[in-house]
C-alpha cells in the first residue's frame, strides 16, 4: 500500500509524471490484492489517459479483474479496447480474454 500511497501523491501533483504514476499506482494497488480500488484506478486512468501508450494495458488488467468480478459484460469491452495494441503480450491478453468471456 506504500508504493499505491506514493504513486497517487505523485499524481495528484500533476506535471509530466502523473501520466505514469496513475498508472502504477492501479498496479500496485492490484499487486497488493485491493481488487476493486485496482479497478477503479485502472478505469479513471483509461479515462483520463485514454491515448497513452499504456492505455492498452490498463484496459486488458480492468478486463481480467472485471471477469474474476464476474462482469462478463465490462470484462469484454475492456479486452475488445486492446486487441489492437502494438504490444504483442497486450494483444495477446486481450485475445485470451476474449476467448475466456465467450468460452472459445
Amino acid at each position: 500500500m506504500l508504493a499505491a500511497a506514493a504513486f497517487a501523491r505523485a499524481a495528484d501533483a500533476g506535471g509530466e509524471l502523473a501520466e505514469d504514476a496513475s498508472f502504477w499506482r492501479a498496479v500496485a494497488l492490484r499487486r497488493a490484492g485491493h481488487t476493486d480500488a485496482a479497478l477503479a484506478a485502472f478505469v479513471a486512468f483509461l479515462e483520463r489517459y485514454a491515448r497513452s501508450a499504456r492505455a492498452g494495458e490498463a484496459a486488458v488488467a480492468a478486463g481480467w479483474l472485471e471477469l474474476d468480478a464476474g462482469r462478463t459484460d465490462a470484462a469484454a469491452a475492456h479486452f475488445r479496447a486492446a486487441v489492437d495494441d502494438p504490444a504483442p503480450r497486450v494483444r495477446a491478453s486481450a485475445a485470451d480474454g476474449l476467448r475466456a468471456v465467450t468460452g472459445k
